[in-house]
């Protein structure tokens, strides 16, 4: 299932691993007289003396209240806020509000597994604020924007790349604003009278401009390496375009697109000093299982001796149209500085080279995926980069299963597993938390052929009683509602509780743990000392400590 957030689709998985490219709602709460407003969109009104927001406390979510949009003004106590609109909450609905200059907008996302959809209401700012339907029962992924006052959407319905269209007042799609490209739409966004469109085009992000007339004009220069994207605008008032970066030496900053003398002007810049100057980055393919080729980065510091093996580090994800790109690790990082190899693979179920790439590994054909990664462990054993007892994968959230299927497929490559936040029993996963979102991506087992698919693969009912599986830490909480803690409970217990196993089955556990890294940093500091240490331990990483200490 996809949710409308902002002006794109994004996927549902998240998980702790900084190798995950898919977009987040992220927004810190705001406390006007001690009442925490929501993070599902805000407005100002457009006289400046007071803002619309969706209300969407934690309680009214629990207590299944209506969705509300309510109006504040500046100086009077919140319980006098005015209710705008008020709709039903079912299972697993979201409401998000979004605006122009004109008019304001209610996204709704609602339904269940892949059936999900969308409806749309807008109500213009100068009226009473009557609200009307554009789009009812729109199934996702669709997702609607305001500019003003005339409404857009990307659409997919076909188009599986995607297509900007203008809305009519009956929610048919009119003009085309871009031509269908075989990229697939990455980030929309708008500046003043542009629209700005991103593709991952062979890793690149390629970035296009428009005028809402349907007027092309031109390419945004190529930006620095590494993992490059368009930041979210609330109302594209602004003319300023902001982009983040980051690579694996390099740590997240924001820079700004200077229109003048078009390029990239740093905005915010981390405090650490990058490590570009001091690591190998290379790019290999591979084959896979079906012929395939497979590319992979591989990241190493300069002074580590690739003439013999080395402890290495393999992660992946291959789901959900994810597309995995160069991004910034601690973990990584540490790792790397003890003299390991890393290794990431583009494998299919991600979107690297369009939809098709994510369509060879979705649903029954899952496997596919997790014949890729199998295939990048062997590449690294047979060409001297690393061997069996060397190598460790590591994995949150869906690449959690990825390293468990792994890990139960063929533990004779691996020496460590470092699974986060994972789903492991793949016949019951549609019933633990909201996790029957991901029925387009994994498929159903009320499908027979689904379900012959999802037992075969499915980590959990893998487990055979006379195989020693490699040394596993999992990791996971009570707070977890995309990836349900019983998964891991149910899978550590099994891997335990027989004679065969002497390599030891690890769980860190914490009540407050959530699917998102959100606790404390000093609690997150103490659990990645944890991963890391168990990771140097069972790949027979030295770690020297410094004269004097």
């Amino acid at each position: 299932m996809w949710f409308v957030v902002g002006l794109h689709a994004t996927p549902p998985l998240e998980h702790e691993s900084k190798f995950c490219s898919s977009s987040k709602f992220v927004c810190s709460p705001v406390e006007i007289q001690n009442d925490p407003l929501p993070r599902r969109g805000i407005a100002f009104a457009s006289d400046n003396q007071g803002f619309y927001y969706c209300h969407e406390l934690p309680e009214a979510i629990l207590d299944r209240k209506p969705h509300e949009v309510r109006y504040h003004r500046f100086g009077d106590p919140i319980d006098r806020d005015s209710l705008l609109i008020s709709v039903p909450r079912t299972e697993g609905s979201r409401m998000i509000l979004t605006s122009d200059s004109v008019n304001l907008g209610v996204l709704l996302a609602h339904g269940k597994g892949a059936e999900a959809k969308v409806d749309l209401y807008i109500a213009s700012r100068t009226s009473d604020l009557l609200w009307r339907p554009i789009l009812l029962d729109k199934t996702l992924p669709y997702s609607p924007f305001l500019h003003n006052g005339r409404v857009y959407a990307i659409s997919f319905r076909e188009e599986p790349n995607g297509k900007i269209v203008e809305l009519q007042e009956d929610g048919s799609e009119g003009e085309t604003l871009d031509p269908a490209l075989n990229p697939r739409i990455n980030y929309l966004r708008l500046a003043e009278d542009r629209l700005y469109v991103s593709y991952k085009i062979a890793f690149a992000l390629v970035i296009h401009c428009w005028t809402f007339d349907g007027e092309f004009l031109g390419v945004l220069p190529q930006q620095p390496e590494g993992s490059f994207a368009l930041l979210a605008s609330s109302t594209g008032r602004s003319g300023t375009l902001f982009f983040s970066h980051e690579s694996f030496s390099q740590p997240p900053s924001i820079l700004h697109y200077d229109r003048p003398s078009s390029s990239y002007i740093p905005w915010a810049l981390p405090a650490s000093t990058p490590y570009g100057d001091r690591q190998r980055v290379e790019r290999i393919n591979y084959p896979s299982k079906d012929g395939t080729s497979i590319p992979m980065w591989l990241v190493s510091l300069k002074t580590t001796d690739r003439r013999k093996p080395q402890p290495a580090i393999l992660t992946g994800y291959g789901a959900a149209g994810v597309s995995m790109t160069p991004r910034f690790s601690v973990l990584v990082t540490v790792m790397l500085e003890l003299g390991c190899v890393f290794a990431l693979p583009n494998i299919r179920g991600g979107s690297e080279f369009g939809s098709g790439w994510h369509e060879a590994a979705r649903r029954r054909n899952r496997q596919v995926a997790y014949d890729d990664f199998l295939a990048a462990a062997e590449w690294l054993s047979e060409n001297n980069v690393t061997r069996p007892e060397q190598l460790g994968i590591f994995g949150g959230s869906n690449a959690g299963l990825l390293v468990a299927v792994a890990m139960t497929q063929r533990p004779d490559l691996f020496a460590a597993v470092l699974c986060l936040a994972p789903i492991l029993d793949m016949v019951r996963y549609e019933k633990f938390g909201d996790a029957r979102k991901w029925m387009s991506e994994h498929g159903t087992v009320d499908d027979p052929d689904e379900f012959h698919a999802l037992y075969a693969y499915s980590p959990y009912h893998r487990v055979v009683e006379h195989q020693n599986y490699p040394a596993t830490l999992f990791v996971t909480g009570d707070k977890d509602g995309q990836c349900d803690p019983a998964h891991t409970r149910k899978m550590a217990a099994r891997l335990q509780n027989r004679d065969a196993q002497s390599n030891p089955i690890l769980v860190d556990y914490n009540r407050e743990r959530g699917h998102s890294a959100v606790l404390p940093l000093s609690v997150r500091i103490e659990a990645l000392t944890r991963r890391i240490a168990f990771l140097c331990k069972e790949l027979g990483v030295s770690i020297e400590e410094e004269e004097g200490k």
